[in-house]
């Protein structure tokens, strides 16, 4: 395939309305800011979070007891291979009936899955809603990161698709796009990772809390909750 046929064809498929991002190859580079912003909204998703619905015959502040026992509390250790105090395979974080839980870990993967969990009465029993997710300033970073991707990269992709067509053309449209597939396909990857992790953390919710998967009548509430660093 030459360089050429390549050009035409991903200029044409960058201007159709489908790709749901405002491309025009005559505009201003002021009109940047607004193409990385639809990039970030439209094309480039985090990965998706995982829900968790538990159900315990134990009371809340007894769950929290458990938990709190069979854990390690997330303060950092500047003399620690782990970087955390203490020696058990879990972490937490507890602010009343909310907490963070997540693995302990001797290697850098900044994309690990954090549970952000709740503790609710229910009935004679506690009820636990979470979800996994990456930590918040994990994800603040890599926006910012495919932001600064997609506008540094756009011009040289543009000058080259709107420029004369030379035989290394292919270097300015691969390395834009790489960059911005760098930060795509990375949080993903460490997110594959970690999985063995989620299933870790939710067995020992189930073991620990004596739970069981809440059954079709206990279904997600409509609360939404947040990983905001507790």
């Amino acid at each position: 395939m030459s360089s050429s046929y390549f050009l035409e064809t991903l200029h044409k498929f960058l201007t159709q309305p489908s790709t749901g991002i405002p491309y025009t190859f005559s505009g201003s580079p002021a009109r940047y800011p607004q193409i990385a912003g639809a990039c970030i909204e439209h094309q480039i998703p985090m990965p998706k979070t995982e829900n968790i619905v538990l159900h315990s015959s134990l009371a809340p502040d007894e769950c929290i007891r458990r938990i709190q026992a069979s854990t390690d509390p997330g303060d950092r250790a500047i003399f620690s291979l782990s970087g955390y105090k203490g020696s058990k395979p879990l972490l937490v974080k507890l602010d009343g009936n909310r907490f963070v839980l997540w693995k302990r870990r001797y290697y850098r993967n900044d994309f690990a899955p954090y549970l952000f969990g709740t503790l609710s009465q229910d009935n004679q029993g506690t009820r636990l809603e979470g979800h996994f997710d990456m930590n918040r300033w994990v994800k603040i970073f890599m926006k910012i990161w495919i932001a600064f991707a997609v506008l540094t990269s756009l011009p040289v992709l543009f000058a080259t698709l709107n420029g004369p067509v030379r035989e290394n053309a292919w270097v300015g449209v691969a390395v834009p796009i790489g960059l911005i597939a760098f930060g795509i396909i990375l949080p993903k990857f460490g997110r594959w990772l970690g999985k063995n992790e989620e299933k870790f953390m939710t067995e020992f919710l189930e073991t620990t809390l004596a739970a069981q998967p809440a059954e079709s009548r206990f279904t997600v509430s409509q609360r939404v909750i947040e990983n905001t660093p507790l």
